[in-house]
């Protein structure tokens, strides 16, 4: 442990927030320090030995002489300290004048500096991508021109081909996003042309006509005529009134 020197100043004016007493024979040490003080703050700390009050010495000084000097302060005061801390380790570096040394540590050096390059190598570069080959013609006013692209001039164009209709009977296009519906006049020609086929004299011996007969006895089952509507007598009332 070493003796330590600090210059600590207080600001805010008083309270300052720190107690004294006088040590012997050490001299005036603080004793208690409040918290979020003005002393707090400033860093002072307990055991702090109090070597000069507003550069007057305190050797010699009471405590009570210490506490008057530090009342006649207004705003800012000023301490001087000692305060005992760890000693710091001292680094010793010897120098080596011999040639033997001097030349060990150059090697050792190169060898360092190898190994450290060996780790930071940079990637080999990617190989670049060859030209394609050309076609150089006899006639010397003709550009050369590579294959792939000659191949792209002689490729036959693309045919799109339209999509076909599904058939009115399959109902999975109207879920298909991309297929053609078929209009209301084409879906009104469908209907009359199954119904026109079950009407002709060579399907009524088909079971598709025979289903559709059973269906229509089944429906004049539950076909009835109701009662005529009755008008509303409002209705009546105001049929009355306009004149004619």
């Amino acid at each position: 442990m070493q003796a330590v020197e600090h210059v600590i100043v207080l600001l805010n004016g008083p309270p300052w927030g720190f107690r004294l007493q006088e040590v012997y024979p050490e001299g005036l040490v603080v004793s208690q320090i409040r918290q979020l003080s003005p002393a707090d703050n400033a860093g002072l700390r307990e055991n702090d030995k109090i070597v000069a009050i507003e550069n007057i010495s305190t050797l010699g000084m009471g405590r009570l002489q210490a506490v008057q000097i530090i009342n006649n302060v207004n705003y800012q005061l000023h301490l001087i300290i000692q305060r005992l801390e760890k000693r710091r380790k001292q680094v010793m570096t010897f120098f080596l004048d011999t040639a033997a040394a001097r030349g060990q540590q150059v090697q050792k050096g190169l060898t360092s500096k190898e190994v450290n390059l060996w780790w930071q190598k940079e990637p080999s570069p990617e190989p670049e991508p060859k030209p394609e080959p050309l076609i150089y013609p006899n006639d010397p006013d003709v550009t050369p021109v590579s294959i792939d692209r000659l191949m792209r001039q002689f490729e036959p164009p693309q045919i799109e081909h339209a999509p076909k209709r599904k058939a009115f009977a399959n109902s999975a296009f109207y879920i298909d996003p991309a297929s053609l519906y078929p209009s209301l006049e084409e879906q009104m020609q469908m209907a009359h042309r199954v119904a026109d086929s079950i009407k002709d004299p060579e399907n009524r011996e088909s079971r598709g006509a025979s289903m559709f007969e059973l269906q229509r006895r089944h429906a004049d089952k539950y076909v009835k005529e109701g009662p005529e509507p009755i008008r509303d007598p409002i209705e009546n009332v105001r049929s009355k009134m306009i004149p004619s």
